[in-house]
């Protein structure tokens, strides 16, 4: 009888095991899409704020930012970029301390929902005095964010960090 019992008790386990694990697929899938809705919603508001907490190079050099404020901030069409660059350039430029720095206005944004993957692609060009930018964010459900930048004058850079809502304090 207690053969039977316990028989019978890992026969419901194994059988009830499965329904858990989906359930446990299917909490995760609901927490995804919960998050990528606020990110989504996050972007198209055009207010937000990358904030790098790494870099690599084009020669595949990572370097930890964490300890650095490095961002680049969207305010709808004008955006402040700061981050640092490591990395050969073509151009030398003594005037510069040598990164990333631009402010523009009226920057023209592609913006791709990829809804099915639960991602956000933002591209645009930034121009600042000397040299051209072409810059892609691709922001993730859980609003983790990669940016590659490329430039005309320079070898290419991709951060990894965040996508903020940008602070209230001015």
């Amino acid at each position: 009888m207690k053969k039977a019992t316990l028989i019978i008790a890992a026969f419901l386990f194994v059988l009830s095991n499965p329904i858990i694990a989906q359930s446990k697929k299917e909490l995760r899938k609901q927490k995804e899409a919960k998050e990528y809705l606020k990110t989504k919603k996050l972007i198209e508001s055009g207010v937000y704020t990358f904030i790098a907490t790494s870099a690599n190079t084009q020669k595949g050099r990572r370097i930890d930012l964490s300890t650095n404020y490095n961002s680049l901030k969207i305010d709808n069409a004008h955006v402040i970029a700061d981050l640092p660059f490591f990395g050969f350039s073509q151009v030398s430029n003594f005037n510069s301390d040598g990164g990333i720095i631009f402010d523009i206005e009226n920057t023209d944004f592609k913006i791709e929902y990829n809804d099915k993957k639960h991602k956000i692609i933002v591209k645009f060009v930034a121009k600042n005095k000397t040299e051209s930018f072409d810059l892609l964010l691709t922001v993730y459900s859980n609003a983790s964010a990669a940016l590659s930048i490329t430039s005309n004058q320079r070898d290419s850079m991709r951060y990894q960090g965040d996508v903020k809502e940008v602070s209230k304090e001015k």
